[in-house]
């Protein structure tokens, strides 16, 4: 629950236009209007915390806890249970405090369960009950994607490149984090970029395959098997791609994306 009524105060006006009636933020053919506060960029809050206003902002912010969860999954998975501590605790520690006033101020109950099993994954301990604790919360963010925006909202184009733009910069900046000097400095960050970088692909690869633009496809589905390339599995290359050039391809797939529709 949203600690503090000032903070609950703010949320309340700002949010309200954010989210409230999102299905009325698709037209008859299923495009997206990006307009007002859904095009609106976050904003600091009480305490200097950015809140995310946007849905496609608040989007983004539970696909990007969904890819921790399921990077801590995988390691967990592998035994490696001390690289999926982190994983575990980010989605609430870090990620959780921009969008939590939004979905309480949408939906209470989806707020408090996602708060509830977001605590339970952050408790978790040993390789089988942070699988079970990470699959349960996955659950719980798609359930409450569905909940809070309509189907017509989550497929359209527009709605899932914002999505995308705002994953990849997330993306940019973990890998800046994770690897310096032209090796791994933080496999913790690194392992975020992959997450992050995976689901951003997940969410361009229907769109590419459905274009009628085909050469716009086709550079972009090249540009993603690059990323792919960087970024390879949950273990960094034994010469990961420079900071510099990995933010150069991913502005190069952000240019380009924009003409699949």
């Amino acid at each position: 629950m949203i600690r503090g009524d000032t903070r609950k105060g703010t949320a309340a006006l700002l949010f309200a236009v954010a989210l409230v009636g999102a299905a009325q933020l698709v037209d008859g053919s299923g495009s997206t209007l990006l307009r007002g506060a859904l095009a609106s960029a976050p904003s600091e809050g009480t305490g200097g915390i950015e809140v995310v206003t946007s849905a496609e902002g608040v989007a983004a912010k539970l696909l990007a806890i969904r890819s921790e969860l399921a990077v801590a999954r995988e390691l967990a998975r592998r035994g490696a249970v001390a690289r999926a501590a982190p994983h575990l605790l980010a989605p609430l520690e870090e990620l959780w405090e921009p969008i939590h006033g939004t979905l309480e101020t949408r939906d209470e109950a989806v707020e408090t369960r996602l708060e509830e099993t977001l605590a339970e994954a952050a408790g978790a301990e040993g390789g089988a009950e942070m699988d079970r604790a990470a699959t349960a919360a996955m659950t719980a963010i798609e359930d409450a994607l569905a909940a809070l925006f309509p189907r017509t909202l989550r497929e359209s184009s527009g709605f899932r490149l914002a999505q995308v733009r705002i994953l990849l910069d997330d993306a940019v900046r973990a890998y800046a984090r994770g690897v310096a000097m032209g090796r791994p400095v933080d496999p913790t960050a690194y392992e975020r970029a992959y997450g992050l970088a995976g689901t951003a692909e997940e969410l361009l690869r229907p769109l590419a395959e459905s274009s009628s633009e085909r050469e716009v496809a086709a550079a972009v589905r090249e540009l993603m098997s690059e990323l792919r390339t960087a970024l390879p599995s949950l273990e960094p290359p034994a010469a990961p791609l420079p900071a510099g050039r990995f933010q150069a391809l991913v502005s190069r797939i952000e240019l380009r994306m924009g003409g699949l529709v």
